[in-house]
């Protein structure tokens, strides 16, 4: 048996206060890392057609830190880029801000300083 811990965080609207720190509106999703993935899965809840994945830049000279992905098949190499992340710092430390090309948003994050809840899975290796 194979031991993987999967980490849920929230994904949320959320607007810029007056001190430059992104508040809360209201929680829109979730995204699921699995501690071996540099992959997370992201569940918003007025998307229910096909996978969205958020994948962790790998190229240094990157401007943005994560690639959002779109696929319509469970396989998550064949997506086609659809936004970027940015992972935010300072007093916003601990967020990733999400813009979404087919969207035109900008003001989505996803809260991985703290997570929802951590789930240890077991499965036949």
């Amino acid at each position: 048996m194979q031991h993987k811990s999967v980490s849920i965080y929230d994904v949320f609207k959320g607007h810029i206060g007056r001190k430059g720190k992104v508040l809360k509106v209201r929680s829109v999703g979730r995204t699921t890392f699995d501690e071996s993935s540099v992959r997370g899965l992201l569940f918003i809840n007025s998307l229910s057609k096909g996978n969205y994945y958020l994948a962790a830049e790998n190229d240094p000279l990157s401007v943005h830190d994560f690639t959002i992905f779109y696929t319509e098949s469970d396989k998550f190499d064949s997506g086609e880029p659809v936004g970027v992340g940015f992972l935010l710092t300072d007093e916003n430390a601990g967020l990733i801000r999400l813009e979404w090309d087919i969207f035109g948003v900008n003001d989505m994050y996803v809260n991985i300083a703290n997570s929802l809840k951590e789930v240890s899975l077991e499965s036949a290796a």
